[in-house]
């Protein structure tokens, strides 16, 4: 019965990220956008990662994760190696108490850590454009710091975590433009410090006298920054404005548990991201009404191999 319980709030809660989502999703198209384009890809995702534990509730580990198209019906060619991502992660464990009435225990951790981002895909982009060694490096690295807090509560066979991250995406290939009709006016055609906040919910449920467990989680991640825009439509309506819901992830999987110190689980993820982008100089900016907004949607379903050393 409680198992039972357990799902059905876990349904609800992820049927009200779908909502906030879909609402998200409404918003944006009511304030227009000149040009979207939509892609769906099929990826392969290896991950592996390394933590060692501290005296005093401290934890520090390393991870590097791999991604490769297997399948992109807009690309040629249709697979190809995609981008890695390499984290340092130092962690604290702030709480771990067991209640005596219950037996429910509880968990807080705060993790700091940085990601290195390296996208392959634009490398190859800047190499076609004949770019230097340095524009080249500019369009494909990202530094990616964060900072995150989640809770956590045992009871019985099952494990419910919230992970609330605030991260910072530095991209190196930002610019500055100008406004050609209003030269005071300069904004980032790309954002050079794109800030969100990314939201996890998890559930994981381990079998009796296994060394299994499954588990799904939710993930929504929302910007922080992002600045009003200065330029309307022909109907005077900004063109786009505030902040949006930038991407969102669901995943079920299981992970086995080999021995006290290696862990191997399989997943799938379905992971929807868009990003927009300005351009104020673009082949269609006769006027000031004209100026351009490209949103690229990206729906990726992805099969995630992952292995952890945990000593």
């Amino acid at each position: 019965m409680r198992g039972y319980c357990i799902t059905k709030w876990l349904l609800v809660v992820f049927a009200l990220l779908a909502v906030s989502f879909s609402f998200a999703q409404t918003h944006q198209m009511e304030a227009g956008y000149p040009d979207t384009t939509n892609c769906h890809q099929l990826e392969l995702r290896q991950e592996v990662s390394w933590t060692k534990k501290l005296p005093a509730g401290f934890d520090i580990g390393i991870e590097e994760e791999l991604r490769e198209v297997l399948y992109n019906p807009n690309e040629d060619p249709a697979a190809f190696f995609s981008k890695s991502y390499t984290t340092l992660n130092v962690g604290y464990k702030m709480l771990a108490l067991q209640s005596p009435n219950t037996g429910y225990k509880y968990g807080l951790k705060l993790d700091l850590g940085y990601t290195l981002k390296f996208n392959a895909y634009s490398l190859q982009k800047a190499l076609d454009k004949d770019y230097s060694g340095a524009q080249a490096a500019n369009e494909c690295l990202q530094h990616r710091p964060y900072v995150s807090l989640s809770g956590s509560v045992n009871f019985g066979q099952w494990k419910l975590s919230l992970k609330e991250t605030y991260r910072v995406n530095f991209r190196l290939d930002s610019v500055m433009v100008a406004d050609k009709w209003n030269p005071a006016i300069r904004v980032a055609e790309k954002n050079p410090h794109l800030m969100e906040l990314k939201s996890r919910l998890r559930a994981d449920y381990s079998l009796l006298g296994k060394p299994i467990k499954l588990f799904c989680y939710g993930e929504a991640t929302a910007t922080l920054n992002e600045p009003d825009c200065p330029w309307t439509d022909s109907e005077g309506q900004a063109l786009y404005g505030g902040q949006y819901l930038r991407s969102a992830k669901a995943s079920v999987g299981v992970r086995w548990r080999i021995d006290q110190m290696n862990a191997l689980s399989f997943s799938y993820v379905y992971y929807f991201k868009q990003d927009r982008d300005i351009n104020i100089n673009g082949k269609n900016s006769s006027s000031k009404q004209n100026v351009e907004l490209t949103v690229e949607r990206v729906h990726t379903h992805a099969i995630v191999i992952a292995y952890e050393i945990n000593q």
